[in-house]
């Protein structure tokens, strides 16, 4: 029995104190039993081959242990797949805002000239974001715990439940958070190029124009309810009528906007005197940018428009019975 006390003090080192010797003696006394069993029905002693195949079935000391152990993970089954998602939800929108930066710049640093630094940040940004919220799920299930979270939850406030759910693509998701913050950092600082476009020294500003900045404020918000609505997509797998009507709204207001920004003359705005541009340049770089916002512009009300049926669905699918 010798290769069994080493299996139970091999089980016991992995258990807390308090629980070592009553545990030890629970498992001894279980697995003495089976070779008991097993030696009569052999009618011989057993071998020690045959003593650590038994102890093999029965399994390593540190599974045998960690069933009797209640140490605490930094992430619960339970929250797990939530976790997972709002990390990724988090993800995307900093690495949206960086792609912004990086791509639009900024007075003194035009686009594309702080890849390097760009990069840098989103590494050590994306370790602080990973730290913060499994440091938040940590005392979010300390919270769910103490607070008795599953005891006091109520059948009776469920969701309706319908015939069918309209999931929410992940990849539509991602790209709503970082278009619209792309379009989000245009409208709040517009973008910095570099002066080697027109063959000038200085960095070249283009943004909506000074007399258009009532606009700014409702584009703001539109842009606002629809990055809301990726993010609670993207969290939720599924849509909602909550959800539906920011994606809508949001994409509806946010597509008329920019639809009259781009075809409208004077809209936009350089930093750069035309006299000091090459001729015809910088008139090219104004029809490239009114372009590129059309194009988000009709991306905008496209999706606003196919999310109108999608709304319908979702208005009058409580009345539906489920299916069993």
């Amino acid at each position: 029995m010798n290769l069994l006390q080493r299996y139970v003090a091999a089980v016991k080192r992995h258990l807390p104190r308090e629980k070592r010797e009553d545990v030890g003696a629970e498992i001894h006394s279980s697995l003495a039993d089976s070779l008991d069993a097993l030696e009569e029905s052999n009618g011989r002693p057993l071998t020690d081959a045959e003593i650590a195949a038994v102890l093999k079935r029965r399994g390593h000391p540190l599974q045998v242990a960690a069933a009797y152990n209640s140490t605490r993970v930094m992430i619960s089954p339970r929250n797990f797949p939530l976790y997972t998602r709002v990390l990724a939800t988090a993800f995307v929108a900093v690495a949206g805002g960086m792609l912004a930066s990086t791509l639009f710049g900024r007075p003194g640093m035009p686009a594309l000239s702080n890849v390097g630094d760009a990069l840098h940040d989103l590494y050590w940004i994306a370790l602080s974001l990973f730290a913060w919220v499994t440091l938040f799920f940590f005392f979010f299930d300390s919270w769910m715990e103490r607070g008795n979270f599953f005891r006091r939850w109520d059948p009776s406030r469920l969701p309706p439940a319908r015939r069918e759910d309209v999931p929410a693509s992940p990849a539509a998701g991602v790209a709503d958070i970082v278009l619209g913050m792309l379009m989000a950092s245009f409208a709040e600082s517009g973008a910095w190029l570099p002066g080697r476009l027109l063959h000038v020294d200085a960095p070249l500003g283009l943004r909506i124009a000074e007399s258009w900045q009532l606009l700014q404020w409702p584009l703001r918000l539109a842009l606002l309810a629809l990055i809301a609505a990726a993010a609670l997509n993207l969290l939720q797998r599924f849509w909602s009528r909550s959800t539906v009507l920011l994606h809508l709204g949001g994409h509806a207001v946010a597509g008329l906007i920019l639809l009259v920004v781009a075809l409208a003359p004077g809209s936009l705005q350089t930093s750069l005197a035309s006299a000091a541009a090459p001729a015809g340049q910088l008139e090219s770089l104004l029809y490239t940018a009114r372009f590129l916002v059309l194009l988000f512009a009709l991306r905008s009300l496209y999706l606003a428009a196919s999310a109108a049926p999608r709304l319908g669905r979702l208005a009058f699918a409580d009345e539906r019975p489920v299916a069993h």
